[in-house]
C-alpha cells in the first residue's frame, strides 16, 4: 500500500509540476512586453516561492493527519497522492480545453487568411482586366 501511494505521489507532482513552468513563461511573454529573461526570472522566482511554501505546510499537514488525527502513515501518503494525481489530472483537462481553443482559433485565422487571398486575387484579377 505505501509503495503505491508514493508512487502516486510521485505520479501527481511530475503532472503538476513539469508543464507549468513552460505554460508560465508562454503566458508572460505572448503580450510581447517583458522579454523571455524578465519572464524566467518572475516565474523561476514564484515557483521557488511556492515550492518553499509546499516544505513548510507539506510536514506540517502530514504530521497533522498522521499524528493528530491518527490516521497513520499509508493513509495519510495515499490522501497526499490522491490529492496531487487529482491536480495533475485536473491540469490535463485544462490542458486539452486550451489546446481546443488554440486549434479553434488557428482554424478561423486560416479560413480568414484564405478568404482574404481569395480577395487579393480577384482584385488582381480586376486590375489586370482594367
Amino acid at each position: 500500500m505505501q509503495i503505491v501511494s508514493l508512487c502516486f505521489l510521485g505520479l501527481g507532482a511530475g503532472m503538476a509540476l513539469v508543464p507549468t513552468m513552460p505554460d508560465m513563461l508562454t503566458s508572460m511573454t505572448k503580450d510581447g512586453k517583458t522579454s523571455a529573461a524578465d519572464a524566467t526570472e518572475v516565474v523561476s522566482g514564484v515557483m521557488n516561492s511556492f515550492i518553499a511554501i509546499g516544505e513548510i505546510l507539506g510536514p506540517l499537514l502530514g504530521s497533522a493527519l498522521v499524528g493528530g488525527a491518527g490516521l497513520g502513515y499509508p493513509w495519510g501518503s495515499s490522501i497526499f497522492g490522491f490529492l496531487l494525481l487529482a491536480n495533475g489530472f485536473v491540469m490535463v483537462v485544462f490542458y486539452f480545453v486550451e489546446a481546443g481553443k488554440a486549434s479553434m482559433a488557428s482554424k478561423k485565422q486560416s479560413h480568414l487568411e484564405q478568404n482574404l487571398l481569395k480577395a487579393a486575387h480577384s482584385i488582381n484579377a480586376n486590375v489586370a482586366h482594367a
